[in-house]
């Protein structure tokens, strides 16, 4: 197991063999975890890669 598979490993929603980080709809994301340090992490995870695409995430509509 890589080591991002670690620390996911407590993230997401688990319906039988499936495992849900994130669900996108128009203008919005919902990011789903177990606890906030799992949440805050994955965050911080999405910021990079948005910024990688051009990209900024407008942190002061974050609700938690």
């Amino acid at each position: 197991m890589e080591n991002w598979q670690k620390k996911c490993a407590k993230i997401g929603l688990e319906i039988q063999d499936t495992t849900i980080y994130t669900m996108i709809f128009p203008h919005d994301q919902l990011l789903i975890a177990h606890d906030y340090e799992n949440l805050e992490y994955t965050t911080k995870k999405l910021i990079y890669k948005y910024e990688l695409w051009g990209l900024k995430l407008n942190v002061k509509k974050l609700n938690i």
